[in-house]
């Protein structure tokens, strides 16, 4: 559902840059490369818990593990999801990479805190 359906609250990935985008042109007590440090930080933490409740053998199958066997059994997340979790990760991984490479570039981009 990450990325064809969405419901209230969910982004697709085709989405993720405006809202990015509108959440760094709001003005925050966060300079723009702290909010997007945290951005980071959360991407991450979410990723390591989704790859918790994931086993070895659906990670062999999306080809996430080379010295898996893929079998039909799966007990956490489907490939259909991981995939898209995978596609969503990568995504917001650039664009969290690019943003903080503009912002310091030119840190007028987006409002930052007075002081």
């Amino acid at each position: 559902m990450l990325s064809s359906e969405t419901t209230q609250g969910q982004v697709d990935v085709e989405s993720v840059d405006a809202v990015l985008i509108a959440m760094l042109s709001v003005e925050s007590e966060l300079t723009t490369f702290e909010y997007l440090t945290g951005c980071w930080k959360r991407l991450y933490r979410v990723n390591r818990e989704v790859l918790k409740a994931v086993s070895w053998n659906e990670l062999g199958c999306l080809g996430l593990v080379t010295d898996r066997s893929c079998d039909s059994t799966n007990k956490g997340y489907s490939a259909e999801n991981l995939t898209e979790w995978k596609s969503m990760f990568d995504k917001l991984k650039d664009l969290i990479v690019s943003y903080a490479g503009y912002t310091l570039e030119d840190p007028s981009m987006f409002p930052q805190p007075a002081g």
